[in-house]
């Protein structure tokens, strides 16, 4: 029976080492950013650790029991593999030779599997993707039933902005660009000419220039809202309340009030 344990424990520590014993051979050291998490998977020749962004550490591996460890090939990408009892999770890492991703799978216990294709960590997080408007929010659309030309605005057409401001929380605005075209045929008043608007929160970093905005989220209220044109680099302006339904509105550019006092100079 003695004989049995000192076989199973001789096995046992065949295949479980500390994290501090992880050797990575062949396989790449560098960092690659798991895009879904905004975390940093470091590989070093003796550990493995996940990070932040700003560099602080959510796993360090060599405070961890490894499992399993194996360092292998896949045709001729270099690969690594090992279990974790402490998180509850295998992994597997496989580094392709033809560029620079790595590809991560991870086994959890009792949920789905796990698996992204991770880019080299540059030290700067990617531009998020421009979330689309959806169907019937966050459109304003405007129109000019008018055929009489503006000589307030027809000259100052190359800028064209919107911005829609609540009424019962002033901090809050949402804004837009009128594509340069439209709004150049808009304001020289052709009649049938209308342009919708996608609206969104500003972005953070340049809450005024409303081009920048394109991966914030869209309008979607109902209500009244104060929504306020400006057009042309000094600029002027011009406003109007506006109902709003699930973000989409209709405003017609010539019935908006001209605000004398506002032009800018």
């Amino acid at each position: 029976m003695k004989k049995l344990i000192v076989v199973l424990f001789v096995v046992l520590m065949a295949v479980s080492v500390s994290g501090q014993q992880i050797q990575l051979g062949n396989f790449p050291v560098g960092q690659w950013l798991d895009p879904n998490y905004n975390a940093i998977w470091e590989f070093s020749s003796n550990n493995i650790r996940i990070l932040s962004p700003n560099g602080s550490v959510y796993h360090d591996f060599s405070n961890y029991t490894i499992q399993n460890f194996r360092v292998f090939m896949e045709g001729t990408a270099p690969g690594i593999s090992f279990t974790c009892p402490d998180t509850g999770r295998s992994y597997r890492f496989i580094k392709p030779l033809t560029n620079n991703d790595l590809v991560m799978e991870i086994d959890r216990e009792g949920r789905p599997s796990y698996s992204v294709t991770q880019q080299t960590w540059t030290g700067q997080l990617p531009t998020p993707p421009a979330q689309p408007a959806a169907a019937g929010s966050g459109r304003l659309t405007i129109t000019n039933a008018s055929d009489e030309p503006d000589p307030e605005f027809e000259a100052m057409i190359s800028i064209y902005s919107v911005a829609v401001y609540s009424l019962t929380a002033p901090v809050e605005y949402w804004t837009g660009l009128v594509e340069a075209d439209r709004a150049g045929k808009m304001i020289a008043a052709s009649g049938s000419v209308s342009s919708p608007v996608t609206l969104r929160l500003p972005n953070p970093n340049d809450p005024i220039n409303p081009q920048d905005n394109s991966n914030q989220p869209v309008f979607t209220r109902s209500g009244t809202f104060l929504v306020v044109f400006s057009v042309g680099p000094t600029p002027a302006y011009r406003q109007k309340m506006v109902t709003f339904t699930n973000g989409s509105a209709t405003v017609d550019f010539k019935t908006m009030q001209s605000l004398e006092g506002m032009r800018g100079g």
